[in-house]
């Protein structure tokens, strides 16, 4: 009997799920690796780290090409070269008035302590017939004109003194009788002080507001016996004088007091000023009275041959305790 082969069961399989389907991953990023920096030694001034050779090495300098300006042509007259080296014109400007004449210089001679005033004092020869040389103009009245003067020491300085080649100061000392006073008679007298000298118009009236200038006022005793005269009621420690000019060569003067004194009503400041001046100028006025010589000096001027020396200085009084001097 002939079998028959049955048909081959049909398998089924169960239904698998969709895969999903795969998408393209984004590329990673890229880590960027970061290479610790090694810390390089601080190179001194002048030097600089080499990698290589791990040491220091000096900076060589660079030569500066020194560039020289193009010389130019000189300018022609009246024109200039600006910083621009563009020739611009100059200003055409006035010319000074010519210098004054100058009085010739003191004779250079030899000089000793002794014919030194005072310490810190320039010394000079004896050939001028001024009196040493200063930095002040002295005071001098003008023919028709008054002026306003006050004195912030309220003291002269007075010396005796012979005239012979300028004015120089007497040697007799203690009641001894000097060879000047026997070869040139008998000497003068000769007074200073500081003088205030107010800006006033020709007839002493102030100027407003209060200007001044200080000067020394070099004088004889026939104008500090005018002023004494009325200092006992006027005294000049809180009042003004008026001095009027009736000559001026020889300066004949009248003066008169004159009520209050307008520079003490001035701010404190400037009062000061005013008397540090009047001290600076009051700390030499008696080099102004007349020259101090050595004796020896002396002598030669009287025509004399040399004896020791002896010297006189300067006094200080006050116009109220002076008696009249003629």
């Amino acid at each position: 009997m002939t079998k028959i082969a049955s048909a081959p069961k049909k398998v089924v399989l169960p239904k698998r799920s969709p895969e999903p389907k795969k998408t393209q991953a984004a590329p990673e990023a890229v880590k960027e690796e970061t290479v610790a920096e090694t810390a390089l030694p601080q190179a001194p001034p002048g030097f600089v780290y080499d990698e290589a050779t791990n040491s220091f090495l000096p900076v060589e300098e660079e030569a500066v090409e020194e560039t020289t300006a193009p010389e130019l042509p000189a300018p022609p007259p009246g024109w200039a070269y600006d910083e621009n080296n563009q020739l611009v014109e100059v200003e055409q400007q006035t010319a000074p008035p010519p210098e004054t004449a100058k009085a010739p210089a003191a004779e250079e001679t030899t000089a000793t302590a002794a014919d030194v005033a005072t310490a810190g004092v320039g010394v000079a020869g004896f050939g001028s017939d001024e009196i040493l040389s200063s930095q002040f103009e002295f005071y001098a009245g003008k023919k028709g004109r008054t002026d306003r003067l006050s004195f912030p020491m309220a003291n002269v300085k007075y010396c005796d003194v012979h005239y012979l080649e300028g004015y120089f100061k007497c040697h007799s000392l203690d009641g001894s009788v000097a060879e000047c006073c026997t070869e040139l008679g008998a000497p003068t007298q000769r007074v200073g002080t500081v003088a205030l000298v107010y800006h006033t118009d020709k007839n002493g009236v102030l100027k407003s507001p209060t200007s001044y200038e200080l000067i020394p006022w070099i004088f004889g005793p026939d104008k500090f016996n005018q002023i004494k005269a009325f200092h006992g009621d006027f005294p000049v420690s809180t009042n003004d004088v008026k001095v009027t000019c009736t000559e001026e060569k020889y300066q004949r003067l009248t003066i008169v007091p004159a009520k209050g004194q307008p520079w003490k009503e001035l701010d404190a400041a400037e009062k000061v000023l005013i008397m540090k001046e009047a001290n600076n100028i009051w700390g030499v006025i008696d080099k102004f009275l007349g020259r101090k010589i050595s004796r020896t000096d002396m002598l030669e001027r009287c025509g004399l041959s040399t004896v020791p020396e002896a010297e006189e200085e300067a006094e200080s009084i006050d116009f109220a305790k002076t008696t009249e001097v003629d």
